[in-house]
């Protein structure tokens, strides 16, 4: 029925959104903490330094995985339009998915900007564990606000999530989909997570260049913001 077609269209690309997000996030993010740790044992890290600044290593290995990312989510796109098409689901409802895939490339472009910055403190699989574990809780937390934005998307839990970086993402995409919020607000949440991804990678930065060649021992949370103060 078209009351059916309706739902599934609003509340499919609602829940894809979160879904993209959680795989994108906890698949290839958690795999580059560990392709990190693995070029510190194999002193792979030393020849990579040797040839490019810490920051150029840094961007280069966020804007490689961001590219992925953007590989990722445009075949799942492709395979969800396909599957769309499949079952006959009429395609009119996927107007504002090019809005809710800028939302959910953003935050995932946020999330791994962290997993490298605290990526590079860890000399242990099980430290690259616990960071990952950390992280995942962060990226996980608006799921726990599912209900109250699917049932008010207009309500007061979903506008302040909404400007919070990191919960901003997966809000936004599920507002989109089910009830186009303001315009300044859509603005207004860009530029929020824009500002936190400008400001993580200049403070990751600072942990990424004095932690990347750091064995033995993790830094301590004193060391950690010592590094945060250190000049550029």
């Amino acid at each position: 029925t078209t009351e059916e077609t309706s739902f599934i269209q609003t509340f499919g690309l609602a829940y894809g959104s979160v879904v993209l997000s959680f795989i994108l996030i906890l698949g290839t993010a958690q795999m580059l903490v560990r392709g990190l740790l693995d070029e510190k044992n194999n002193r792979i890290m030393e020849i990579l330094i040797s040839s490019c600044s810490p920051f150029e290593l840094m961007m280069g290995k966020l804007l490689g995985l961001s590219g992925l990312g953007v590989v990722q989510a445009g075949s799942m796109v492709i395979f969800g339009i396909m599957a769309m098409t499949y079952f006959k689901v009429p395609l009119s409802g996927l107007a504002n998915l090019p809005l809710v895939v800028a939302f959910t490339l953003l935050g995932y472009l946020l999330f791994a900007s962290v997993f490298l910055g605290l990526g590079a403190l860890t000399t242990t699989e099980q430290e690259a564990q616990q960071i990952t574990g950390y992280i995942t809780i962060l990226a996980v937390l608006p799921v726990t606000f599912i209900m109250p934005i699917l049932q008010n998307p207009n309500g007061t839990i979903a506008r302040v999530l909404s400007f919070v970086p990191f919960t901003a993402p997966t809000a936004m995409s599920m507002r989109i989909s089910i009830q186009m919020p303001a315009l300044w607000e859509i603005i207004a949440s860009l530029v929020s997570i824009l500002l936190a991804v400008v400001v993580i990678i200049f403070l990751m930065s600072k942990i990424f260049r004095a932690a990347i060649l750091s064995y033995g021992k993790r830094p301590t949370l004193p060391e950690i913001i010592g590094f945060l103060r250190e000049p550029m």
